[in-house]
Order: structure tokens, then C-alpha cells, then sequence
């Protein structure tokens, strides 16, 4: 006679379970777009900017006019925009948290008014770019050197005497001379709520005073000689 094996229900179970098939995997994160390789025509739109504690802003260029900027604060997300903020050569400077990206172009182009010219920008992540115009920084233009359309403003750079802009030892600001070697030290925080006022109020010319016509002299009356 045949025995009848019982095997227990919770032994069932257990045997089930094991042999479920795991999850599946979550599907790998998409992959980040290769950055554009520089051209002959976008070289000088590739560049970088570093924090004191790392964090990066760059810029890279598809087309002279096409380009994407960073900037990604250490153990944060970052932002990015489109639009071409600097060149190479222009004076690039980011605060560790990457709340502001601060750029002094190197030669400014001007039209106008020399004292009006837009001497760099202030981009945050969300907000239109504010430029920074030249008569916040020089109470005269005396001093600037004209090339043209272009205009040398800054201490340091293009050959001027001078130490060129640099990042605060601190990472607090910046710390740059103007042409006429007068030391401005702005901090991020200033220039994260910096306004554009526009153009400088110029001080209307004095009409002109209009010539006095000369005042009419009677001719002198010749007395006849009695003779």
C-alpha cells in the first residue's frame, strides 16, 4: 500500500515564492547629448567658468549663433539656456551655487553714446540678462581708447596696465579696474538684483544764444563851412 507524502501548506508557499521571477530592471536614464565639436566658426564660443568649490558654467556653440550654456553647482541639478552670453576671451565668472552667471566683455562694441555701451551681462537661470553699462563703472570716458566701433575699458586686459578681472578669494564677487585704474569690487549678491536703468540721462546742450545784431549808429552829420 502507497503512503501519501503530505507536505505542508506554508512549505508550498515558501517554495512559490522563490520561485517568482525578479522585477524587471528600471530602463537605464537617457542618454546625455554629446557636446558639439568646435569649428573654425565657433571655436572662440567654447568656454568654461569654475567656482572657489568647483561648480562649472560652460558654453557650447552648434553655430555661431546657436549656442547652450550650463552651469551645474556641485551636488546640485544646475541650469541651462540657450543663446550665446561670451566669448573666449571675455571675463567669465560664476558663484558656487550658481545663481548668477557674470560676464566683462574684454572689447565692447558700442553705438551711440560711449558712456551708454553695454560693457557685460548678468544672466540668472529664469530671467532675461541684464547688461551692465559703462557709466556705472566711469563718471568720465576720457580715459577709454576707441577702435572704431570697439572700446578698451578694462585694467589688465587687451594690454592695458593693470591686473586683469579675477574672482574674489572668497568666491564672494569680483574684483576688476577700469581703464583709468579705478578698483571696483562687486559682490554676487549686488549683482543678482542689479537693474538696468537704460541709458545715462545726458544733460541737454545749452541752445544757442543768438548773435545781438550791431547796434545801428547814426551817421555823423557834417557841418558846412560858412565861407
Amino acid at each position: 500500500m502507497k503512503r501519501l507524502v503530505l507536505i505542508p501548506l506554508a512549505l508550498l508557499a515558501v517554495t512559490a515564492a522563490g520561485c517568482k521571477k525578479p522585477p524587471p530592471a528600471p530602463p537605464p536614464p537617457p542618454a546625455v547629448p554629446a557636446d558639439p565639436e568646435p569649428t573654425e566658426a565657433t571655436r572662440q564660443l567654447f568656454w568654461k567658468a569654475h567656482s572657489t568649490s568647483g561648480s562649472e558654467a560652460k558654453q557650447v556653440a552648434r553655430a555661431p549663433d546657436d549656442c547652450t550654456v550650463t552651469c551645474k553647482p556641485q551636488g546640485g541639478a544646475g541650469w541651462t539656456r540657450q543663446g550665446c552670453l561670451a566669448t573666449k576671451t571675455d571675463f567669465r565668472f560664476v558663484p558656487d551655487d550658481c545663481a548668477q552667471l557674470v560676464v566683462l566683455y574684454e572689447y565692447p562694441e558700442f553705438q551711440g553714446q560711449k558712456s551708454d555701451a553695454i560693457v557685460g551681462v548678468v544672466v540668472a537661470p529664469d530671467d532675461e540678462p541684464v547688461p551692465l553699462r559703462l557709466y556705472k563703472f566711469m563718471q568720465s570716458t576720457a580715459d577709454l581708447k576707441i577702435n572704431g566701433s570697439h572700446l578698451m575699458w578694462l585694467a589688465g586686459a587687451l594690454g592695458v596696465a593693470g591686473t586683469p578681472p579675477a574672482l574674489k578669494a572668497d568666491g564672494s564677487g569680483i574684483d576688476f579696474a577700469t581703464i583709468d585704474q579705478v578698483p571696483h569690487s562687486p559682490t554676487f549678491q549686488a549683482l543678482g538684483v542689479w537693474v538696468d536703468t537704460g541709458p545715462a540721462v545726458q544733460a541737454p546742450e545749452p541752445a544757442p544764444v543768438a548773435a545781438k545784431p550791431p547796434a545801428h549808429r547814426a551817421k555823423p552829420s557834417r557841418s558846412k563851412s560858412k565861407k
